[in-house]
């Protein structure tokens, strides 16, 4: 409930010790910066030992983390620098989610936290200079840095939603040291879910290289999900991300599902991912050498919701068909493109 009543409770409530924990993480995902100010509080109160107050901290620095606020830096490096706050496992992450050159210098000074949680910080924040550093790290510490580096950052960039991406990480960096040795299986199941939050033209040339190793046998069977082929996680990222390289099979997995069922607005939905104007043609493409009526309906249903003025010749020629499906389709099409009351930029 977004009310600024809510709000001021919640913030009376953070000086609660039983209560400031749990209000503490509603704070953050209301996105309350008035609350910033107590959170840091909580943050510099030395906790007693085996108290609630333990807790409430580890809640308030990941509420800090989500509001993203700049003036707790020195707060969350004190709390990092405890023997409690060290132990936190999405501790670094928070100075990372921060982003400013304060956080960025306080991250590569860090000395309390365990190499594992320091290099999920470094790597999360993204910069060139911090991703060095993660490998670094990586290379002084273990016997196979690239796949102990993979393991520690699987979850750095968990959380966001399909359509939500950093673009702002150095993974052509991250990915060269990684790919310098041959992916493991384990490997693999770790990457993928590292580039699902994360997008850049190297993320995509890896995930262009998996997506075409299907029907080979480069294409690893992951363990995570169970029976699934390292294509197959490429495929459905490269489609959220409306990638070009993969247009031809979405519609043709479109085609597929969708010829006996109604088209739902998902479908659209999944499609505006894309660039419209290639959309528009793989679709004109596809039209002229269907042959299925059923998929045409299905072609002629999508070209009435993405097409243009263009496309309504074409439609009006099939509107005499003479499958009714066909005929049916290509007529509610042309009403779309053609009825003014049906397009809001003709009102």
């Amino acid at each position: 409930i977004r009310d600024v009543r809510v709000e001021e409770t919640l913030i009376q409530c953070l000086q609660n010790p039983e209560l400031a924990g749990m209000s503490a993480q509603s704070l953050g995902f209301l996105g309350s910066q008035r609350a910033c100010p107590a959170l840091r509080q909580i943050l510099n109160t030395e906790p007693e030992p085996d108290k609630q107050e333990r807790w409430n901290q580890s809640l308030a620095i990941s509420a800090l983390r989500r509001l993203r606020d700049p003036a707790s830096v020195s707060a969350i490096v004190r709390y990092l620098e405890s023997e409690h706050g060290a132990k936190q496992y999405d501790g670094t992450i928070s100075l990372g989610c921060i982003g400013t050159e304060e956080a960025e210098t306080a991250l590569l000074s860090l000395n309390k936290p365990s190499k594992e949680l320091l290099v999920r910080g470094l790597v999360h924040f993204g910069s060139p200079k911090c991703v060095e550093r993660a490998i670094e790290i990586a290379k002084e510490n273990a016997d196979n840095p690239a796949t102990w580096l993979v393991e520690q950052c699987r979850l750095c960039f968990f959380g966001g939603s399909s359509r939500e991406y950093r673009t702002d990480v150095a993974m052509e960096q991250f990915l060269e040291f990684v790919l310098a040795d041959e992916l493991t299986t384990e490997m693999c199941d770790h990457l993928c879910s590292i580039v699902n939050g994360v997008d850049s033209p190297s993320v995509r040339d890896l995930l262009r290289n998996w997506y075409d190793r299907r029907g080979t046998l480069k294409d690893t069977l992951l363990e995570s999900p169970k029976d699934t082929r390292l294509s197959d996680v490429a495929f459905r990222q490269l489609e959220a991300r409306g990638d070009e390289h993969v247009l031809d099979q979405h519609i043709r997995n479109e085609l597929d599902h969708y010829k006996d069922y109604e088209i739902h607005d998902w479908v659209i939905e999944r499609l505006a991912a894309f660039d419209r104007t290639k959309v528009q043609e793989a679709l004109r493409e596809a039209l002229h050498v269907e042959e299925d009526e059923k998929k045409l309906r299905v072609i002629l249903e999508l070209i009435g919701h993405v097409g243009d003025d263009s496309d309504i010749a074409e439609l009006e020629k099939r509107i005499s068909a003479e499958s009714d499906i066909v005929a049916n389709a290509a007529f509610e099409a042309t009403l779309r493109l053609t009825d003014p009351l049906r397009l809001a930029e003709h009102w």
